[in-house]
């Protein structure tokens, strides 16, 4: 008698089956492949069904997808407590489900115009994610996670042409807070020193949230102020790479 685990390729090459022979296929707790075909499905029959799924375009699914990365981090943050139990994993496992549902809703509208599918999404997924990650698909070495953002990022560079300008690419439509966060992260990457202001070493929470009360009281909207301080740095810092380039 023997145990032997065998690739499915290998199954019709290495086996010498008789009456006594026995297979034995792992049962996943999870078939991806049949549950992820169950919701193209579903997705197809609300749009063929559902009134309201039918009026539904790209532009009228774009709040939502905000929405739902929000709630998804909110999910996150609550799974990670020490206290959290299944009902937080749950809810966790719900909000990755309404965030998935986005794109597979993106997809099924691309199918209809007949410009893209959910395989050309997936492909298109893969293929950047082993293009920026050379160290585990092909032949270069790192050292650490730190040298593998720097090669993602001259990877991304060269993904846009070479553009020499450290802001290309910046997401117009954050947050102020992490608008500002991006363009000063930017900003250091490419050599610019930043001042921070003085900030006490804890409670960071309510220092922001007294600038904001400050802010408030001077009849002004914190989110814009921020998002327009962030602007004018960043047409700083791109002039002074034009400047030098």
């Amino acid at each position: 008698q023997a145990i032997s685990v065998i690739d499915w390729d290998d199954l019709d090459r290495v086996v010498v089956a008789d009456h006594l022979t026995s297979l034995w296929i792992p049962i996943f707790n999870a078939p991806l492949r049949t549950e992820m075909s169950r919701l193209v499905d579903v997705m197809d029959r609300l749009r063929a069904e559902c009134p309201w799924d039918q009026q539904q375009t790209h532009l009228t699914l774009a709040p939502y997808a905000i929405e739902e990365a929000y709630e998804l981090a909110e999910a996150i943050a609550a799974d990670a407590q020490p206290d959290a139990g299944d009902a937080q994993t749950d809810h966790l496992v719900e909000e990755l489900g309404d965030l998935l549902f986005q794109a597979v809703f993106h997809a099924c509208l691309g199918n209809e115009d007949g410009r893209f599918t959910l395989a050309d999404v997936a492909r298109v997924l893969s293929d950047k994610l082993i293009r920026r990650h050379p160290h585990v698909f092909g032949d270069v070495e790192v050292a650490d996670a730190d040298e593998v953002v720097r090669n993602w990022d001259q990877i991304k560079v060269a993904e846009r042409g070479g553009s020499s300008d450290p802001m290309d690419g910046l997401t117009e439509g954050l947050p102020a807070m992490s608008y500002a966060w991006k363009v000063i992260k930017r900003a250091n990457k490419a050599g610019f020193s930043t001042e921070p202001v003085p900030a006490p070493a804890t409670n960071i929470g309510e220092y922001l949230l007294g600038v904001v009360f400050g802010v408030r009281a001077a009849g002004a909207d914190p989110e814009l102020e921020l998002r327009l301080a962030a602007a004018r740095y960043r047409d700083q810092v791109r002039a002074a790479v034009a400047a030098s380039s």
